[in-house]
């Protein structure tokens, strides 16, 4: 467990192993269980893996820096980090389920038969969501009450998914360690989400706290992501 410096260097589509086929199988068939062996992630796959969490890390990081920066009062322009949440949203589109549409074999909507996907493209959602209504809120453009309470809903929602969001690998060892990380992430993003709530529904004068917890949970949430590890 000890921190290694991010792999921000992607493995090729072509050294991924293959798609595992959508359709279910009895688990105790002779098939699954000769299959184990072979159903393993390599080398690549777990490269790539821990290539997507990198980088998502470092665009986080990013994002509560921003954060911290607009927060204190000397940076404006910095209200602008809702947005680089799109090209987060982006990236985990195109890159977070290799095996499924746009790069792999399995078409769009056929895709959406394992739950793992769908709950990527729900998380996806939410980002999106998330980005356009506090930027939004953050600018102006958008003064409705019920849109300032999107960043505590999306964060409290995402937190609570990625509790529930289930890691049945092969490798007992590249399981625990996702789980290692995910776990705390999921509880950043809660904290992040009520910390805001608080910051909204509180008195102005009690607000000063929790509006700094929020954004120095997305830089843990960075630097978390950043050392994610599978191996």
């Amino acid at each position: 467990m000890r921190p290694r410096w991010p792999l921000l260097r992607t493995p090729a589509l072509e050294e991924l192993s293959p798609a595992t086929p959508l359709s279910p199988a009895p688990l105790l068939s002779a098939s699954f269980i000769a299959g184990q062996n072979a159903n393993k992630n390599n080398s690549a796959d777990i490269a790539w893996s821990e290539y997507n969490h990198h980088w998502a890390g470092l665009v986080v990081l990013a994002i509560g820096l921003l954060a911290v920066a607009w927060r204190t009062g000397y940076v404006p322009w910095a209200r602008h980090w809702p947005l680089l949440f799109l090209a987060l949203a982006a990236f985990l589109f195109l890159r977070a389920d290799p095996e499924n549409w746009p790069l792999g074999p399995n078409g769009f909507f056929e895709s959406f038969a394992n739950s793992e996907v769908l709950q990527h493209r729900a998380f996806v959602l939410l980002i999106i969501a998330f980005a356009l209504f506090e930027w939004g809120v953050r600018t102006e453009r958008i003064r409705s009450e019920r849109a300032v309470l999107v960043f505590p809903a999306v964060c409290s929602l995402g937190g609570a998914l990625l509790l529930t969001h289930s890691h049945a690998l092969q490798n007992i060892k590249e399981e625990l360690l996702a789980e290692l990380t995910h776990i705390p992430l999921a509880l950043l993003g809660i904290t992040a989400g009520w910390a805001r709530w608080l910051e909204i529904r509180l008195p102005p004068a009690a607000r000063k706290v929790p509006s700094w917890i929020w954004p120095i949970c997305f830089v843990l949430v960075g630097l978390l992501l950043m050392l994610y590890r599978e191996s």
